[in-house]
């Protein structure tokens, strides 16, 4: 599956207020936790340790998952713009997570043995974690995804040995565990679910071998569309107006960094290159977002008719128009725009800053010794 080295980081907001200006401040520096849990366990409670009781998400909240350093196990923070980091709750070997709309449940997908995995749900209205698919010996569920309301979770399954990929198809399954349904078949290369699309009405996936590649699943009709079968792809933002999907076409695997931006319509099956952004113009992009309007576009670019391959963030018109390059973000990864501003990653991922789209008073809002993945979200 293409996905880009970076950070990835989840927004929730929930009540929000006016943007309050951007400015130098405090950062927030986050070691590992010391919480300690056997990784030699299978059972639930050594998975999912939740580390907070009757926390609510307040304001904008940024979720950051970070990497401990045994490699299996990673933490997740509650991070404010304007505070110190919470830290939630510890998973211990995941496959895939995802967070419900309203911030009150946590979704992840954990090894219950070699080559076994299932979903688990961490509800906050109740601080319970609880399995919700039945345990399969060699089948693995994988990359939860909640539905529009909140009451079912999507999730891929798939068995595999060291010589072969058997993909089971795309479910949907009832937070108790009721009304298991394939929702798409199986695929030769896997199909990953990655999220909705605004609307509720379509499973946004991806596939999971051979260069990856980006789906959209009607969920009404069973019918999927696909960006480009013959490229790999990956899915990066959606809006609610038509066009409404960015996606980073190319940039798989070795080579120069990046690939082509495309806004492509999954209705119509039409698509473009966004105006100067792929390898013949020399200009690539790594992660791309919508401003909170839909009408914006910020992309990581490089420039890769250097050697240093070095990516700054660029707010530009959707069709490419008017490109600016914002000053102070230099090594720029993953990227999110907000209200109260853009939020990315740097400094290998350690790093999550906030600058406003003019290039005001970049500040760090969290700092971790390890190398961070999430899925996000958004309310």
């Amino acid at each position: 599956m293409i996905k880009r080295a970076g950070l990835v980081i989840a927004a929730l907001a929930v009540a929000c207020t006016a943007p309050p200006a951007v400015s130098p401040s405090r950062s927030v520096d986050v070691a590992a936790t010391p919480t300690t849990v056997p990784v030699a366990s299978y059972d639930l409670a050594s998975r999912v340790h939740p580390l907070v009781m009757g926390w609510r998400p307040q304001g904008t909240m940024l979720l950051v998952s970070v990497r401990e350093p045994d490699g299996l196990s990673a933490t997740v923070y509650a991070v404010p713009l304007d505070g110190p980091a919470t830290p939630l709750v510890r998973i211990s070997r995941s496959a895939g997570s995802a967070w419900r709309a309203d911030g009150s449940a946590f979704a992840v997908g954990l090894e219950t043995a070699a080559g076994s995995s299932r979903i688990a749900v961490w509800d906050l209205n109740t601080d319970a974690v609880r399995w919700v698919t039945a345990n399969e010996a060699g089948v693995r569920h994988e990359s939860p995804v909640w539905s529009a309301d909140g009451t079912a979770i999507y999730y891929a399954a798939h068995s595999s040995t060291p010589t072969s990929y058997t993909d089971l198809g795309i479910f949907e399954i009832g937070l108790d565990g009721s009304g298991n349904t394939r929702v798409h078949g199986p695929d030769g290369n896997g199909g990953m679910p990655v999220r909705l699309t605004p609307d509720g009405t379509g499973l946004v996936w991806v596939r999971a071998r051979a260069g990856g590649g980006t789906a959209v699943l009607d969920l009404e009709t069973g019918a999927s569309r696909e960006l480009d079968p013959t490229s790999g792809s990956y899915p990066e933002a959606w809006r609610s107006a038509r066009p409404r999907a960015l996606v980073i076409s190319g940039g798989c695997c070795a080579g120069k960094p990046g690939g082509t931006l495309v806004l492509w319509d999954e209705v119509d099956g039409s698509s473009h290159v966004i105006g100067g952004i792929d390898k013949t113009s020399k200009v690539t992009a790594g992660a791309a977002t919508w401003d909170p309007m839909g009408t914006r576009i910020a992309a990581q670019l490089f420039d890769i008719s250097t050697l240093s391959y070095t990516a700054s963030i660029a707010v530009m018109d959707a069709d490419g128009a008017n490109r600016r390059t914002i000053s102070g973000t230099d090594g720029a990864g993953s990227l999110l725009w907000l209200r109260e501003g853009i939020v990315f990653s740097r400094s290998q991922g350690t790093e999550i800053v906030l600058v406003s789209p003019e290039g005001d008073g970049p500040r760090v809002l969290f700092r971790s010794a390890g190398y961070a993945t999430v899925s996000a979200i958004s309310r």
